[in-house]
């Protein structure tokens, strides 16, 4: 926690964790993907950073037979998946 105070500068008398139990496997069900060969974004290259996430993305898709979640942070790329997802999916 005390990195993420940090890193959103919040103030830590405010933050409240909580932990929940819950029946979902985590060690058997999840997967987070991170590629060893991606690119960091930048303002210069948004949109060829965007199509090289989404090759990785549709290839997980395929392996997971669709049971994914994907997870963005901001608008403007969601709506860009958006679009280019109708495509993949027809």
């Amino acid at each position: 926690m005390a990195i993420l105070v940090l890193y959103w500068r919040l103030n830590k008398a405010e933050v409240i964790t909580k932990k929940f139990v819950t029946p979902f496997d985590y060690s058997n069900q999840a997967l987070i993907y991170v590629p060893e060969t991606m690119i960091e974004p930048n303002k210069n290259n948004t949109d060829y950073y965007l199509e090289k996430c989404l090759e990785h993305i549709q290839k997980l898709i395929t392996l997971t037979e669709g049971r994914s979640l994907i997870l963005t942070t901001a608008k403007g790329t969601y709506e860009h998946y958006i679009n280019r997802f109708n495509k993949f999916f027809e």
